[in-house]
């Protein structure tokens, strides 16, 4: 595996495969910060981008070698998503939710 970084450009290749992302800018880790957002009890619920959670997903089973690599998200009301591997104990990943207007939740299901 080797992962180059370009400027903004983070590039990771394994075998045939290459994953290319931005960087984004910031004070890392501020893990205290986030992690206590995405644990918070929730109030409502978020949406996220699918094709990030694929990509994502897509990266562990690349750097992990394993073909059933699969993340889990811990992820409370509207706040950030923090996605981890069994298969990569290092490896966590961030994902902020789609903000929308209103999201629609089902009456009988706030009763259960």
């Amino acid at each position: 595996m080797t992962v180059t970084v370009d400027g903004a450009v983070i590039t990771i290749v394994t075998g045939g495969t290459t994953h290319k992302m931005l960087s984004v800018e910031g004070t890392y880790p501020d893990t205290a910060h986030i992690t206590r957002k995405a644990l918070a009890a929730p109030e409502e619920m978020a949406q996220f981008n699918p094709a990030l959670m694929e990509r994502l997903h897509a990266c562990i089973v690349t750097a992990s070698g394993a073909d059933k690599a699969i993340p889990s998200y811990s992820q409370r009301g509207t706040n950030p998503c923090i996605v981890t591997a069994s298969a990569l104990p290092e490896f966590v990943g961030l994902v902020l939710p789609w903000r929308a207007d209103e999201i629609s939740i089902p009456e009988w299901i706030r009763q259960s």
